[in-house]
């Protein structure tokens, strides 16, 4: 079979590792329209049972992510002054840069052909050329919206990624969870919940633009709370 999988985030790559791993005859193309070390999300986190999954799928590229892994299974939560610490969680994080890369490496090393800053404008009209189309386009995916009437997406933008080396865990939000994805660096990446009446401020930042913190509710009376994912 020839296939195609539109999109090489992790999802992609994935998915053409896992075609090759089955069938290594089939002709698998990944196409993404940015360059093999653009990323625009920070980390990904996996649960030990997840991660068990990925394992039996694919031992070789499980066994590299692992090696970049950071490991935590104590989450903390403090909360008007009071901090309760619960254990035997099993959580790991890599970065998504990172992941990318090994990911893209595997796929290589099993055949998988794949084509950097190729812009694809529609998946029906690729598929013509391809015995099947995989999208893996992302939140903004062309192939969702090319085919809005047949997967009718319902799409709620909420909890963006926030990203750093220092700590974040002052940031006078209502809610922050914080977890770590590489092991270099002893802070962690952070995902912010913003109330409703305060969506829409951090969401569609473009690169290099910076985040501000929405001011603290003097009437909150203590509900803002800290939730922090321990390595």
């Amino acid at each position: 079979m020839r296939i195609a999988c539109l999109g090489g985030g992790p999802a992609g790559l994935y998915s053409a590792i896992s075609v090759k791993l089955r069938n290594a005859a089939h002709d698998v193309t990944v196409f993404e329209r940015n360059r093999p070390d653009d990323t625009f999300g920070w980390g990904v986190v996996f649960s030990n049972e997840t991660f068990d999954n990925i394992t039996a799928n694919d031992p070789v590229s499980a066994q590299a992510i692992r090696e970049r892994f950071a490991y935590w299974d104590d989450i903390a939560v403090n909360y008007r002054g009071e901090r309760i610490v619960s254990t035997g969680h099993g959580f790991c994080g890599i970065a998504r840069k990172t992941l990318l890369l090994l990911l893209q490496e595997r796929a290589r090393e099993l055949g998988a052909n794949l084509r950097f800053q190729n812009e694809i404008a529609s998946a029906g009209a690729l598929a013509k050329d391809y015995d099947l189309v995989i999208a893996a386009d992302g939140l903004n995916s062309r192939t969702r919206g090319e085919f809005a009437q047949v997967f009718k997406p319902a799409i709620d933008l909420l909890e963006p990624w926030i990203g750093g080396i220092e700590g974040l865990e002052d940031l006078p939000v209502p809610r922050l969870i914080a977890v770590r994805i590489d092991p270099d660096h002893p802070r962690p990446v952070s995902r912010v919940s913003i109330e409703p009446r305060r969506q829409g401020r951090v969401v569609g930042m473009n690169r290099g633009e910076s985040f501000a913190p929405p001011a603290r509710d003097p009437d909150a009376d203590g509900r803002c709370r800290l939730e922090i994912l321990h390595p």
